[in-house]
């Protein structure tokens, strides 16, 4: 009696099966990754908030000193600050996903800034009360002016997260930044003798969501998003990224950029520049700004200058005030405000001819953004938190005229 033997190869269902299953466990630590990320995230904005709200209440009782209201008043400073560069932590990586990173580029005074961030780091230290370890910047061109054609903010952006992580992790013995120049490159770096990366952790270390330890645990504080975001500002900028590391002997973090001088004449940015007193008495200011704490800000700065200021709280106030005062010498313009925006006001106010110079505030900070503001109308724009020397500088371009 015959039989049948049937065979069926089911190899190509086991490998369906086989990446079924791996993408599923994919999914699942992206998850955790993303849960942990945001529950991490949650507490470092809410430890910010949480001294803001609680010395801002502090502050209105009436029997604290003065010395205890000067301290207080330090925190929420840095309480805020803090806050600030979370966020900018935050817009920058979603900028990342969306792939919308932009840079601009121009003639950067590379010294300067390294300058600068040597002072930012020694007072970071002195507030911080970090007696163990020596701060070293080393540049290879003595020369006061060393440029380069990068983006001066985004460059600066790199440096700072690379140090900030540096301080972080290092408590004892020296903290070095600087840059050497090889071939058609500059190689920028900051060597620290902190704890080091574990071998287990190296191959994450530039990846979104990731830290060195993810758990509740953890002894360093901190969202975890700036080597990611360096890592993509640097890439953007034409160069990359590496690091070398070993448990207790410490980092070392290099970046390289292209190194294309340009000896054009373009105006470099001074990072250092202080508020210069202006006296501009004999002009007027109309401030279009819908809350009350922005106003008093720019009120605060600009009443040194002697301006006279005038304030609306709506478009439909600016065109108004500028009817029965048209001869105003500029407009700082709120572009989100009630009644009737910026904008509309803005298209108003060109529609009849209006020639007063208007400077925009916004908290956009896009690059297609920022150039739509200009093709809209403004002669300029500050984005917030306003920068008081910038704003300064701005306004001077109008006034000193």
């Amino acid at each position: 009696m015959g039989g049948y033997v049937i065979y069926r190869d089911i190899s190509n269902q086991k490998e369906y099966e086989q990446k079924l299953n791996e993408a599923k466990l994919k999914a699942e630590e992206s998850d955790r990754l993303k849960t942990a990320f945001l529950t991490n995230m949650s507490h470092e904005i809410r430890t910010p908030m949480n001294a803001i709200i609680g010395f801002t209440t502090l502050l209105k009782n009436p029997t604290i000193t003065k010395d205890e209201q000067k301290d207080y008043y330090n925190i929420l400073e840095r309480s805020a600050n803090n806050l600030l560069a979370i966020i900018d932590d935050i817009i920058d990586v979603s900028r990342i996903e969306a792939e919308q990173l932009s840079v601009n580029k121009m003639n950067t005074n590379i010294n300067t800034i390294l300058d600068d961030l040597l002072i930012r780091f020694e007072n970071t230290k002195k507030n911080k009360e970090i007696t163990k370890v020596q701060l070293i910047l080393k540049k290879e061109i003595k020369n006061k002016d060393f440029i380069l054609s990068t983006d001066p903010k985004r460059f600066k952006q790199v440096f700072s997260h690379i140090l900030d992580n540096a301080f972080k992790f290092t408590e004892t013995g020296k903290i070095e930044f600087g840059y050497n120049l090889a071939e058609e490159n500059i190689i920028c770096y900051v060597k620290d003798t902190g704890i080091g990366i574990p071998n287990e952790t190296k191959s994450y270390v530039f990846e979104r969501f990731r830290q060195a330890d993810e758990t509740t645990t953890r002894k360093y504080s901190g969202t975890g998003l700036g080597l990611t975001i360096s890592k993509s500002l640097v890439e953007t900028l034409g160069g990359k990224i590496w690091f070398e590391s070993e448990t207790g002997i410490g980092s070392s973090f290099y970046f390289s950029l292209p190194y294309l001088k340009d000896n054009s004449s373009d105006e470099i940015p001074s990072e250092t520049s202080e508020l210069k007193q202006r006296n501009w008495i004999n002009k007027k200011i109309l401030i279009a700004e819908d809350a009350p704490s922005n106003y008093k800000f720019l009120e605060a700065v600009l009443e040194k200058t002697n301006v006279h200021i005038s304030w609306a709280k709506n478009g439909k106030e600016v065109l108004e005030m500028v009817q029965e005062t048209p001869d105003f010498d500029l407009i700082l313009m709120d572009i989100q405000m009630p009644v009737l925006n910026g904008n509309e006001a803005v298209k108003v106010l060109k529609s009849q001819g209006n020639k007063i110079p208007i400077i925009a505030q916004t908290a956009y900070t896009m690059e297609e953004e920022k150039q739509d503001i200009i093709d809209f109308g403004y002669n300029d724009f500050i984005i917030k938190p306003i920068d008081m020397n910038l704003l300064i500088r701005k306004i001077s371009r109008f006034l000193d005229k």
